[in-house]
């Protein structure tokens, strides 16, 4: 996963700025994370759990805080607007601070909102075509759209992407109603892949500890 890359990588570069304190050169290290614009901030703390540099994305309100309890094992947590890490920084095993790292899903999110969108957009011009179209013609089109506006409310309220629209047609509301559950079925693999990532390197971190 290219967040543990990242704090890897992190840690292995400040090893000897955190040996000697050294907040500049860590600043300048924490610095290169501009250039991942999913990076929301990183910290990085002293043996004692001192703040010694941090990184924040341009616009994020500065709520870093002071002095934390000390981390020497690798933790992980994640919801759905953000994945948060915590990786000790160590040389010949011996513990000299930790990193903290949040990374924002964002992305998802604006899947659900672009959804939600084109939803709503239809929606609109179905109501447009309501006034004008025979009853049957009517409740042919405004079926399948409210359908999705229901799926829609599942998903905001459940947070369940296991939903999917019942597919009618072949035409336009075809189309955009299976446009639809492939747009669904990609966060639903995301989400899996990030849960699935989340279970095992906890297990990975819960076999080191019995070892």
């Amino acid at each position: 996963d290219e967040t543990i890359a990242i704090t890897d990588i992190l840690a292995e570069n400040s090893k000897a700025a955190v040996a000697f304190v050294d907040q500049e050169m860590l600043g300048t290290i924490l610095s290169s994370l501009s250039v991942k614009p999913m990076v929301i901030k990183a910290m990085i703390y002293s043996q004692e759990g001192e703040l010694l540099a941090h990184y924040l994305r341009t616009g994020e309100p500065d709520d870093i805080g002071g002095k934390v309890a000390p981390e020497t094992k690798m933790l992980l947590e994640a919801d759905h607007n953000a994945l948060r890490i915590s990786r000790p920084v160590k040389m010949f095993d011996d513990y000299l601070g930790h990193i903290r790292m949040e990374v924002d899903l964002g992305d998802t999110q604006k899947q659900i909102r672009t959804i939600g969108l084109a939803i709503a957009t239809f929606t609109f011009i179905g109501l447009i075509l309501a006034m004008v179209l025979s009853s049957k013609l009517l409740r042919y089109i405004v079926a399948p759209i409210s359908q999705l506006s229901d799926l829609m409310q599942i998903i905001s309220k459940e947070k369940s992407y296991g939903v999917r629209a019942h597919v009618r047609s072949t035409d336009e509301i075809g189309v955009l109603e299976h446009g639809f559950n492939e747009m669904l079925e990609e966060i639903e693999k995301r989400d899996k892949h990030l849960e699935d990532q989340v279970s095992e390197r906890t297990k990975d971190l819960e076999l080191q500890t019995y070892d």
